[in-house]
């Protein structure tokens, strides 16, 4: 399959300390994520990192990218660490078609299956368009539902009309990104601005299960 799978994995987060090397039955979340890509059979598989562990565990089944310093704090967007990864490659002159689509993998999320990718995959070739994978958000959570509460603890609606929907049954449906993977055209990724030509165009699968997106302690438990 003509894909060039990126999977994002820097080394430090606030949340939680080398996040990406956590390890789910004796691999790190990170190598799980190159893992999917191969049994997806991707042509291309690229690990950007600054993190060295990870480099050299993952040298074996991904070509590496060592990612620079200010694409690896908490400031750096997901598109401009996909773009870098991909230009290292064009430069590197392993990959020359610009037209080969690109698939990024956050390993945060785990528990991915193939048939999620695949389904990304399909939608993406059928409408020649973005695609990324989303979550339904509990109702509660929902724009309707959250509170400001100010300085001296004054409480309003976030929404002003917030107050019409105390009710969930008049709430509509809100979905999230879940990092499963977003799909596009290496040669759209290259491009100005990324982010935002990405999603002028964009279809979403929706994935229908409990998915785990780690981003706090409490979410690692819901792995074991």
């Amino acid at each position: 399959m003509n894909y060039i799978a990126v999977i994002p994995a820097r080394k430090n987060s606030k949340g939680i300390k080398f996040k990406n090397r956590y390890k789910i039955k004796g691999e790190s979340i990170t190598r799980v994520a190159i893992k999917k890509a191969k049994a997806l059979r991707c042509k291309y598989i690229v690990l950007t990192s600054d993190d060295e562990y990870l480099c050299k565990e993952n040298q074996d089944i991904a070509f590496i990218v060592k990612r620079p310093s200010y694409l690896s704090d908490d400031k750096a967007c997901s598109f401009d660490v996909w773009q870098h990864a991909l230009f290292s490659l064009y430069r590197s002159k392993i990959i020359k078609n610009y037209e080969f689509p690109s698939i990024l993998l956050e390993p945060t999320s785990p528990n991915r299956k193939i048939s999620d990718l695949k389904r990304a995959i399909k939608l993406h070739l059928k409408h020649d368009c973005n695609v990324l994978t989303l979550s339904k958000l509990n109702k509660s959570f929902s724009p309707e539902k959250i509170m400001n509460v100010d300085a001296k603890l004054k409480t309003t609606f976030y929404k002003k009309n917030g107050v019409n929907f105390l009710r969930r049954q008049t709430i509509k449906d809100y979905y999230y990104r879940n990092g499963i993977c977003y799909i596009s055209k290496s040669k759209n990724i290259l491009k100005k601005n990324p982010k935002f030509l990405f999603y002028n165009n964009c279809k979403s699968i929706i994935i229908d299960r409990k998915i785990v997106n780690i981003d706090e302690k409490e979410d690692l438990k819901n792995l074991k």
